[in-house]
């Protein structure tokens, strides 16, 4: 199973699409385990919800590489006053407008109570201010901080030839995977360091670099990344469960740990060597178009179904039935994006 020429629909590309719809997917399953991680106490709950939020922990990762194949395209037109009046724009108002819907959803479940419209006021600047929102709002405040930088990173990532694209990965990998692992381990501070706070333009230029052809990582060898990765950190979690230790659980908590770039590495070097069958790949298409709003929404119909049945679902001791809150709070968002397509105003920010 080797690299291929990417194929396109239209201007896109469609292992691009596909690697997002699948993240997105990935990141529902995620979030379903996540909130019900505290409803169950038994050891195969909590080491299945732990393995199993882990072993997805590429779907963001995933979600960057895609924003920097697309982005960082030099021949993408992208100019400072594209990303200052639609891109930010977008992504802020999305930040606005979910936010405030959460909070309206958690004072009308009662998760939140306000003594005064002042003080919900306040609670949700606090909100948007600190990033304390819902859990999936952390990502817009990511995408934002990248969107930012990109007319630096498409500079640096236009004058990269292959060995100096090679070169700043390693770098990446180096100091924002490794060196961070050893640290937790240890418990010892490194002293040596490069001046980037993040992870994520790791990502971002690994993104690019793959399906630029800058980098190369074939099919098989993204398979054994993904499986062997994977297999290691269900392990690990494992381990963090049964001997209540701290430090595979903060590795496992890292987009950084170098596992998790492995994971995320492979599986994108697996998506853009397959081919899919013909039905799958039209169903990815259209979960692509509205991953975005499946994000936003995804939250709001977890939370409404767990209200209902969560605590029957931690009843029933099968970790494995937390996939049909994941399954009916996917399909809800994915119908509830599509209509809100039709809504002027909401349809930019969903």
């Amino acid at each position: 199973m080797g690299s291929k020429t990417p194929a396109k629909t239209g201007a896109r590309i469609d292992y691009l699409s596909e690697i997002r719809a699948l993240s997105c997917i990935a990141i529902v399953i995620f979030h379903a385990y996540l909130l019900t991680a505290g409803d169950a106490s038994s050891f195969s709950w909590v080491t299945a919800s732990l393995a199993v939020r882990k072993a997805l922990m590429w779907a963001v990762p995933c979600f960057v590489m895609v924003t920097g194949a697309l982005l960082l395209n030099p021949d993408h037109p992208v100019t400072v006053r594209k990303i200052w009046t639609k891109y930010i724009p977008r992504v802020f108002g999305a930040l606005l407008l979910w936010s405030l819907a959460g909070l309206i959803f958690d004072a009308a479940t009662g998760v939140t109570v306000y003594q005064s419209a002042g003080e919900a006021v306040l609670g949700y600047l606090k909100i948007i201010f600190t990033g304390s929102g819902w859990a999936p709002m952390w990502y817009l405040y990511l995408i934002i901080g990248l969107y930012i930088l990109l007319p630096a990173y498409r500079a640096v990532s236009k004058g990269l030839g292959k060995a100096e694209m090679n070169y700043l990965l390693l770098m990446y990998v180096i100091f924002l995977s490794v060196v961070p692992t050893i640290q937790t381990i240890s418990g010892q501070q490194i002293g040596f360091y490069i001046c980037v706070s993040t992870a994520y333009p790791l990502y971002l230029f690994l993104g690019h670099a793959l399906v630029s052809g800058k980098t190369r990582i074939s099919g098989c060898a993204g398979a054994v990344m993904l499986i062997a990765s994977t297999l290691v950190i269900i392990w690990m979690a494992y381990v963090a469960v049964i001997r209540q230790l701290q430090t595979p659980t903060q590795l496992l908590n890292d987009y950084g740990f170098i596992l998790h770039v492995l994971q995320a590495a492979g599986f994108f070097a697996l998506a853009m060597a397959w081919t899919l069958p013909g039905w799958l790949k039209k169903l990815l298409l259209v979960i692509d178009k509205r991953s975005f709003g499946i994000y936003l929404i995804h939250f709001f119909w977890l939370k409404a179904f767990r209200n209902l049945f969560g605590m029957s679902l931690a009843a029933s001791g099968n970790p494995a039935s937390v996939l049909i809150l994941a399954a009916l709070a996917f399909v809800c968002s994915l119908v509830t994006a599509a209509v809100l397509e039709h809504i002027p105003g909401i349809r930019r920010v969903s």
